[in-house]
Parts: C-alpha cells; structure tokens; sequence
C-alpha cells in the first residue's frame, strides 16, 4: 500500500488506496497500466497537484539499470537524492549615508551654540543629526561629554519638546540600545504592545538579538524573557519567547523539497483538522529562514489555493493571530511590512520640527548636502592635506613589587595568625609578609585565610592595628579596583571634596581601568560614580571630570607633531580673556588627548611662546579648575597620608620606580628618605618595605 486515504464524499466516507508492486517484482512492461486517480477530495488540491515528498518510498534500488518509468503521484529515486534548491538574493539600500565631510568636534560645537542660550536653532539639530549615520551620532554623543562635561541627551530634553524631542533622543542611541529601549516601553505599564515587540524580535538578526538580551539585562536588571513571560500569556508568550532566542537559520539557500513538505505539515495542522494545532505553526514560523518560509507560503498556495494569511486569519484569533500574520509578513515582503507600519503610524500627527527631521531621515542619498553646518556657525573649508610628523614615543614602566618565589597561601596565613594571636601583635611578621607579597598573592591569602581559618583577615589586621600603619594594610587587601573606588568614596562623601584624589585617580588609570572603576563602584554603593561626582562639585571643574570619568582618552604612544602645533596656537589664540573659560577646549585638549600627546602639545606650547603651559594655566585661572587643569598637566604626587597609600599600592607592581625616579630629577631627594621623615614606626617601615628596589628583595 502506497498510501491510504479517509474521505468523506456527501455523507458518505470512503477509504481510498494507492497501491504498488513490491520493487523486487517490477518490470517495464511496454505499456504500463496507469494508477487511476482517486476522486477529488474536500479541502484537497487536484489530482494533478502531487506532493512530492510521499509518506512511504522503497529504500532498496530498482535492480534495473535503467530507471522505471514515473507514473503519476510517485516520486523516482532521482527525486529523492537530488532535492531541487536555489538562492535567494535580496538588496537592500539604506537612504542615511556616513557624512563625507565629518568632523565630530565641529559637530559638538555646532551643537552645543544651537542649544546655547536663550531659543534653540532647531534647523542647525535636524541639519546635523538627520545627516550623521547612526556611528557618527554615537561619536558625537560620546565626545559631546568628553568637550562639555555634559550629557548631549539631556541637553537636547531640556530645549526641545514633544515627538521631536523622542526622535532626537533616540537617534542618539545604538541600534541595540534603541530596540532595548522600544521592547521595555512595549512591555511596561497598562496594555502590551505586541506589535512593536513581534516587529523587532521577527526582524532582527540572530547576532542582533543576542546583543539585545545582553544589553537589556544591563539597562534594566532583568532579562527580556522574563518580562516577557511576565507580560503575556499562551500561545504568544511561547511564540515570543521563541523568536527571543535568535536561533533562526540565516541562509538563503531554499530547499524546495523540504518547503513543500512544510507547507503539507502546515495544511495538516489547520485546514485539515478539526480545530488548530498551533505549535506546528510556531515550530515552522519561529524555525526556518526567511528565504525558505517564503518558499513554504508559495507552496502552501499552491498545495491549498489559499493563501496562508487568510488560513492564519481564519484558523486562529486574538494576540496569536496578529503574532503569526506579523511573521508572516515580515518574512514575506520586509519592506512591505515596513511600509504597512509607517502608513499606520502617520494617521498621528506630524508637524513642525518633527515632520523636519523625519522628511531629512528619508531623503535619498544623491539628495544630501555635504555642507558641515549653518553658514553663521561655520567655515566648511577644510584644509589641504599635508603628511604628518609623527615620532612614537618609548615608555617603560616598572614596579618596585614583584610575586614572591616559592609562595604558599596557607603558610602565609598561618604565620599571619600566629602573628595576630595572642596578647601582642607581631608587625614586622605582617610588614615581611605583606610587604612582599604581591596584590594577587595577597587577594589569595585573604581568601586562604578565611577558607582555611574561618576568619576575616581584614578584620582582624584592623583589630589588632592602628593608625596609618592599620589604614595601609586595609588598603593592601583590596583589589586595586575595589580600592580605587574605596578612595573615590571618600573623596565625595562628607563635608568638602578631595580635588586631588579625584584628578589624580581619573587622570592616571586606563580607560579599561576607569570602565571598571564605573562598574565596581554601583555594585559597591549602589549609586553612579558620575552622580556622586555630579553632586559634589559645579562649574567648569565638573565638567572637566565627568570628561574625565568617560574613560576615551587615546592610549597609543604615538606623537602627532602637526596636530600637536595646532593643539598649542588653538590654546595660545584662545588669549587671556578665554583661557580657562571656554571649557570644550580645554576637556578636549586635556580629556581627548593621549598622555603622550599631551607632552608633545606641551612641548609645543612651550616653543611657540617660551613659557611653560603650566605658568599659563597658573596665571590665567583660579579655583578647582586650576587644581584640576595642573593636576593633569603634572599627574604627581600628594602629600597626604591617604594620597601615599594609594599611590604607593597602586602604583607599585607598574611604575613605581619611574616615579621615585622623577621625584628625585624634580626635587633632588631620594622619596624613601622624604618618606622616612615624615612617617614613622611600622606605618614607615611598611612604606618603605613596599617601595624597595626588586633588586633588594629576598628571594
């Protein structure tokens, strides 16, 4: 038996049978007698439609060397080894381009004068933002906070209003960031808007929706399925959650055979039976590739001379359907879809400033202008290029603190403990140990000590310690991170603000080392390190270190000597009535240049006016801002107690013998020997074990 079929014919239900020899037992006969057709069902396609894929196929070769002729509604063996493919090709054109003539500084300058004082010169926002490519925008929005200290989002909430205000927000977003931001607002607050959350998640990459899950747990600490699951219910909350996991296959190559068959497994699951089997429905439309369900939908409407949006419409109701025909026409026509979408949402108003910038966004390309900004604001010429002198400057570093050979945590510990036990404390064992020790092997001991011991050995140091000598070795247990935001902390909190511990930390890490610093510190007080700083100081010097705190300071080694002459007349034409007041120059110069091309602009400076840039900034400024400037251009050292732990620990496995190297060009004394006399007893021998040549240290 071939196949076997229920059919109901006027009330009446008849079985019907296809039935074929058995392989061994074929022949060619010169006439062969044709199967007959079964009548036409309900609900089926003609005789003269096949599927071709049937339920039951001979595995064993016809022993024939020649094929046996094909009768009707029979597959040959050549069917069912060679499946019959093709590739989709698909085009796609974007009408924002990256500007031609892109300066991200003048961008921020032009910026920032439109939204600068009383009015806002909308047209000069449109013109900028509705022209920069959405990599453009991010460079600016970065650098907008680097030159200004200030957020260019908030900037732009603060002048504009309504629908403009939404879009210029949101083109200041990523891609990621901006379906994270329309996924929550689809799901938070009275109703769900189910078709924004099945547009994104049915039209996004794989790669795109992994990106998506990872940055809305960032943004909103929780995961986008469990809000999700928490916001629907049934069929769509599965059909939701599936498209979610990005795991759509991608290519465009199209198995006819197998679509066919998947228009057959959809027929079944609804046409064909009574009431919907919703889950085959989902399994296919959440699981194949794009290119390969439209094959699926052409088949289907040819299998069933329905189309499959009318059968969806028809099978299911309610959040389902709209899921599934969403899909549907996502897959089918993109742009259609898209098109659809835009036609619906223009039923609401658009008007003034808004209509503006979404007319910009739509402009063809061949259509943009190339001109950077307004005329009153700018001077689009740009200069002919000329080769750069460019030198790379040598930087060597190394820390007085090296791991100690043979290390053994548990010992450490134990010794530790037994220096602590007790009536007495034993600190030159602490001072031995710790002192040499470097922060892994420390960070090890202190988990050792606790495993090991059951007991916290910051606890007890502090316990049986006192003074800066206790202050130090509190500090040695902490890992550098968690130390710097430790010292941050008390920087800004209480009565009056530490200046210098804030310029000296933000100046002299790394930028992965500040992102980290960013981070650690939320998780350690629960509140942004920017809000803390925010908080506690105003002017020109918040902004100058929430520039800083950005952490996108340049990190190469190299010297631009052009780019640095043109970086020291920018300061010199800036003159005395300027300098230090007009801040975009200055976060710019000292916030977005690397260290070695800050002294290379300092060097410069220096030629072109034969006065050091530091007497200039001495003499043409006043306040924290002189403090934070000259902070940058020296990067030293401090003074107080806290100031020489911190820089002591931090800096001793880096560059700690470079710097008592500079201290002694710049001060013509030994640093051990300023720190022996204004420190004394353990806290002083700590010190200066700390600071000890690797060279003196016991193996």
């Amino acid at each position: 038996i071939e196949s076997a079929r229920l059919i109901e014919n006027a009330g009446n239900y008849q079985i019907v049978t296809t039935l074929r020899k058995h392989p061994d037992d074929r022949t060619a006969p010169k006439d062969p007698t044709p199967v007959p057709k079964p009548p036409k069902r309900i609900r089926t396609p003609p005789p003269r439609e096949r599927i071709p894929i049937p339920t039951r196929k001979p595995e064993t070769p016809s022993p024939s060397p020649s094929p046996p002729p094909t009768r009707p509604g029979i597959s040959t063996q050549e069917d069912q080894h060679e499946p019959r493919f093709y590739t989709e090709e698909s085009v796609q054109q974007g009408t924002l381009v990256p500007f031609a003539e892109f300066n991200v500084e003048r961008d921020c300058n032009n910026l920032q004068k439109a939204m600068k004082g009383l009015g806002t010169d909308e047209n000069m926002l449109i013109h900028i933002l509705g022209n920069r490519s959405n990599d453009q925008r991010l460079q600016i929005r970065d650098k907008y906070k680097t030159m200004f200290g200030q957020d260019l989002i908030k900037d732009i909430k603060g002048d504009t209003s309504g629908n403009f205000q939404k879009i210029l927000t949101n083109l200041l977003y990523s891609p990621v960031e901006y379906d994270c931001h329309e996924l929550e607002r689809a799901i938070k607050g009275a109703g769900t808007d189910e078709e924004a959350l099945i547009e994104i998640l049915a039209s996004r990459s794989n790669k795109r929706l992994k990106a998506i899950n990872e940055n809305y747990q960032t943004l909103f600490n929780r995961t986008l399925e469990k809000d999700i699951v928490g916001d629907t219910s049934g069929y769509l909350e599965k059909l939701l959650v599936a498209l979610s996991q990005g795991k759509r296959p991608e290519s465009n190559d199209v198995n006819l055979d197998e679509a066919e068959n998947d228009a057959k497994t959809l027929f079944e699951a609804g046409e064909k039976k009574w009431g919907t089997d919703e889950s085959k429905f989902l399994e296919i439309l959440c699981n194949r590739s794009n290119a390969h369900l439209k094959a699926v939908f052409e088949a289907y409407r040819q299998f069933s001379k329905k189309d499959i949006e009318n059968v969806i419409k028809s099978e299911t109701s309610g959040n389902i359907c709209k899921g599934l025909l969403a899909i549907v026409r996502v897959m089918r026509n993109r742009p259609g879809y898209f098109a659809s979408q835009l036609k619906k949402a223009l039923k609401s108003d658009t008007s003034g400033d808004y209509r503006k910038i979404l007319l910009e966004l739509l402009k063809d390309p061949t259509r943009r202008t190339q001109k950077a900004g307004n005329e009153k604001y700018e001077n689009v010429e740009l200069p002919g290029y000329k080769q750069p002198e460019i030198y790379k400057e040598d930087i060597i570093q190394q820390g007085t603190m090296k791991a100690a050979p043979n290390f053994d945590a548990g010992r450490d510990a134990d010794a530790l403990r037994k220096a602590m036990k007790g009536f007495g404390t034993d600190e030159k064992a602490l001072i031995a140990i710790l002192g040499n020790r470097n922060t892994a092997q420390r960070l090890e001991i202190k988990a050792t000590f606790k495993s090991k011991l059951g007991r916290d050995l910051v606890s007890d140091l502090k316990s049986e310690t006192s003074g800066n000598f206790s202050k130090l070795l509190e500090r040695l247990m902490m890992d550098p991170v968690e130390l710097d935001c430790f010292e941050l902390k008390q920087a800004v909190k209480g009565l009056g603000t530490d200046e210098e511990t804030l310029i000296e930390i933000l100046t002299s890490r790394s930028n992965d080392r500040l992102k980290a610093i960013g981070e650690t510190y939320t998780k350690m007080y629960s509140k942004a390190l920017e809000k803390d700083v925010k908080s506690d100081t105003s002017g020109d010097f918040r902004h100058l270190l929430v520039s800083l705190l950005q952490g996108r300071r340049p990190e190469t080694t190299e010297v631009n000597v052009t780019e640095a002459q043109k970086d020291a007349q920018e300061l010199i034409d800036a003159g005395k009535a300027k300098f230090g007041t007009d801040e975009s120059k200055f976060n710019a110069l000292f916030c977005d240049r690397s260290d070695a091309q800050l002294r290379g602009i300092f060097n410069e400076y220096a030629k072109l006016t034969g006065i050091s840039v530091e007497e200039t900034v001495k003499s043409e400024t006043s306040g924290d801002i002189q403090k934070g400037i000259l902070a940058i251009i020296r990067c030293g050292l401090g003074t107080k107690e806290s100031t020489l732990n911190r820089i002591v620990i931090t800096r001793s496995e880096i560059d700690l013998v470079q710097i008592k190297e500079a201290y002694n060009r710049l001060f013509n004394r030994e640093l051990e020997r300023d720190v022996s006399s204004e420190t004394s007893g353990d806290y002083k021998a700590l010190l200066l074990e700390l600071m000890k040549d690797p060279s003196q240290r016991s193996g």
